[in-house]
Parts: C-alpha cells; sequence; structure tokens
C-alpha cells in the first residue's frame, strides 16, 4: 500500500469498531475511497495515500497499510477477491467489495486525512515499550479457546505484532508460550508448543523489527541481510533478459532428492517449503552434530 491510496484495517475483534467510532466522533477519520470487508468480519478502508507509512495497533484493532514517498514504511494487505481462512468460523472466505475505489485521478484538495496522518505520526514516535504494551494486548473476547483452523494464524499475526514493536526474541517467547495455551488441542490434530514457537522464530529471521529495536534474530552470518524484506527498487534485469539464476538448495536433501539448504547463508530456502515442524527437526539436528575442523 502507499501508492495512491492507504488502507485502514479496522478488527472488530479486537475493538476496531469502537476505535473508528471514536476517531470519527473526533472528526479525525478521512474521506473514505472504497470499502472492503474480510473473510474475519473486519473492514478494509481505502483512503488517499497520508504519505507517512504504516502503523499497526494505531488504536486497539486498528492498523494502517501505507508508505512513504521515498517507497520505505510500505505495507502488505490482502485485497478482494482473494480467499484466506475466516478467524471466526475457520471456514474459507472471500475478501469482498462493498464500494470499489474510484478509477479516476483523486482530488488533489482532499486534505481530510491531515490529522490522522499526524495520529500516525506520534505513533510513529512510541517507544517501543509503548506500541509492544498495545500490540500485546488482547480484549477479554479474545481469552477463549482459538479454534484448531485459526492456531498457525493468530500466532503468526501475534508474533508480527512483537515484532513490530520491537520486543526481543526471548520476551516475544514468554507471550507466544501464554498464547500457545489458548489453543484448541483437538484429539487428532494437536497444535504443539514447539510449532507455535517456530513461527514466532521465523517470524522474527524473515522480518526486520523497528529501527534500534532490541531484537536477536539468531541468523547465521549475513543471512539477516538476505532475508530482510526492502520496499526499495530491486535490479531486475536479468530476470526480465532470462539470466537470472537462483541459488539452488543442496544440503539436508529430502527423499525425492529436493535439497533443504542453499550453501552460502544456512537458511531453510523457502523455495524448498519445509513445514515449520520439519525446520524446527533440521535445526535440531544441526545442533546435535559435532563439528570439527578438517
Amino acid at each position: 500500500m502507499g501508492h495512491t491510496l492507504d488502507l485502514l484495517d479496522i478488527d472488530p475483534r479486537n475493538g476496531g469498531d469502537d476505535a473508528r467510532d471514536t476517531l470519527v466522533a473526533q472528526g479525525v477519520w478521512p474521506a473514505v475511497l472504497g470499502k472492503a470487508v474480510t473473510p474475519s468480519g473486519g473492514t478494509h478502508e481505502f483512503i488517499k495515500a497520508l504519505a507517512v507509512g504504516s502503523r499497526d495497533a494505531v488504536r486497539a484493532g486498528f492498523d494502517v497499510k501505507g508508505g512513504r514517498p521515498d517507497g520505505t514504511g510500505r505495507g502488505l494487505a490482502f485485497l478482494a477477491p482473494t480467499v484466506k481462512l475466516s478467524k471466526t468460523t475457520g471456514e474459507l472466505a472471500l475478501y469482498e467489495w462493498i464500494d470499489l475505489p474510484p478509477s479516476t485521478a483523486l482530488d488533489a484538495d482532499d486534505t481530510t486525512g491531515q490529522a490522522l496522518a499526524e495520529i500516525i505520526r506520534e505513533a510513529l514516535k512510541r517507544p517501543a515499550r509503548e506500541s509492544i504494551r498495545l500490540a500485546s494486548a488482547r480484549p477479554a473476547t479474545a481469552q477463549t479457546v482459538i479454534a484448531a483452523g485459526q492456531r498457525h494464524t493468530e500466532v503468526h499475526r501475534f508474533a508480527s505484532s512483537l515484532r513490530g514493536g520491537g520486543m526481543s526474541l526471548d520476551e516475544a517467547n514468554i507471550h507466544v508460550r501464554a498464547l500457545w495455551t489458548q489453543c484448541d488441542q483437538p484429539t487428532g490434530n494437536p497444535y504443539p508448543l514447539e510449532d507455535a514457537l517456530e513461527v514466532l522464530r521465523d517470524v522474527y529471521e524473515r522480518y526486520e523489527g523497528p529501527p534500534g529495536a532490541d531484537a536477536s534474530t539468531g541468523l547465521p552470518g549475513g543471512a539477516a541481510a538476505l532475508w530482510a524484506p526492502s520496499w526499495a527498487p530491486q535490479d531486475l534485469s536479468s530476470v526480465l533478459n532470462g539470466t537470472y539464476e537462483r541459488a539452488v538448495p543442496t544440503l539436508l536433501e529430502r527423499s525425492d532428492g529436493q535439497g533443504l539448504l542453499c550453501g552460502g547463508c544456512g537458511v531453510p530456502c523457502p523455495k524448498a517449503a519445509a513445514p515449520a515442524s520439519s525446520r524446527s527437526r533440521i535445526r535440531t539436528a544441526l545442533r546435535s552434530f559435532s563439528w570439527t575442523s578438517p
């Protein structure tokens, strides 16, 4: 997001409707240019880009997905007609448009988002601890059992909010363990604690925290730089002219001959897509090796 339009993500399960009503009453809600409903009963409202970047937990249940003119601070959002599991029913459901955004040029004189932009700027200045407090707070209605079809999604969302707030991996580990105790464990379909912690480690390895965050990724060598996401312009000339050669995983071959690790960074190859529990077993196996110098 952030190119022409920003997205206001309202999650009623976590107090988003109340946050929206409060901001509307304060006269700071921008002119809405398009609207969609999410599979979990939330809404996405599209507004003219504020040029201040993205911010989760601006208010309880209210996130902003946007971007800055220099390409930083971009936020990711799913658009209709994407299909995802509903976090309320556990069933597959669509993102659906209620009102499509305009296909014509936006009003250059639309300044209705200025007050909200200032609120987001202030939120971006909040110390990491305050961001963590907001992101990790779960309302009383969320203390019910997390259904089997929602466990991975809820843990990933929660871990991402902690990473974005700047929490250290060790401290986030404690919070995710507490969240795991709310996960349903039906007979024949358990959700091991190690799988939840693997999701947490995966989030901390793949995504950068805020500048100056005290968070250890645990990645070897320069792997963190290789996996750090970036919205900066990328040189795609080798892809376009057909000369691009991606790294081929050659280590820890599966029974079908497909390797899981590339020799350079020692990070599980995303193209090989080992399940989270398998990646955990790989790490356990590697730690059990006795490394000796030749």
